[in-house]
């Protein structure tokens, strides 16, 4: 009989109409959270940029590379 008691005042404590409007509860962790962690799709985006200069350098620096040992 304790239990069911126990179950029945937890229920009573979560009244939804109790609680406070979703968007106060979402600005909050969102201005808490937006310093902390950075975008990762910047980082992404940074590193496919990288990767792509890298190789065009590479397209264009290794048959300038090559041509410098062939005599003229």
């Amino acid at each position: 009989m304790n239990q069911d008691q126990h179950l029945i005042d937890k229920e009573e404590s979560l009244d939804p109409l109790n609680l406070p409007p979703r968007s106060e509860v979402h600005q909050k962790t969102s201005k808490s959270e937006k310093g902390v962690t950075k975008n990762p799709l910047f980082i992404h985006k940074f590193i496919i940029h990288t990767l792509l200069i890298l190789f065009i350098l590479l397209i264009i620096g290794i048959p300038l590379y090559y041509l410098s040992f062939i005599p003229s």
